[in-house]
């Protein structure tokens, strides 16, 4: 579904209606924003027969919460239920990508 507006995009990652990204760098950045997390993994071809599952953990939000987010910062995921893949975890942030309009993917590396 295409967003018509920046504010419905904007609505629709809103704080207190999901998962909340903690980045910080261990000294003066840090920033609590929404994220749709995603726990995903991918196959890693070993030979030309076989794989194997590696976690590529990312979380997708709005770009303008990525300023001043580097490679190397730590993330935390304070409000995840027990049900999420990210609970009591924490991550390094490993790469981020635009996605679409006014929203990006950040690579996830966990510690």
């Amino acid at each position: 579904m295409p967003f018509e507006t920046p504010e419905d995009l904007e609505s629709f990652f809103e704080i207190g209606d999901g998962t909340e990204a903690h980045v910080t760098d261990g000294q003066k950045f840090g920033r609590t924003f929404p994220v749709i997390f995603d726990e995903g993994s991918e196959a890693i071809a070993v030979y030309d027969d076989t794989s194997v599952e590696a976690s590529d953990a990312s979380f997708e939000c709005l770009t303008s919460n990525l300023a001043g987010v580097k490679r190397g910062m730590r993330v935390t995921f304070p409000n995840a239920e027990k049900h999420e893949g990210c609970f009591g975890k924490t991550y390094e942030v490993a790469r981020w990508k635009v996605e679409g309009a006014g929203t990006s993917r950040v690579h996830l590396k966990e510690l």
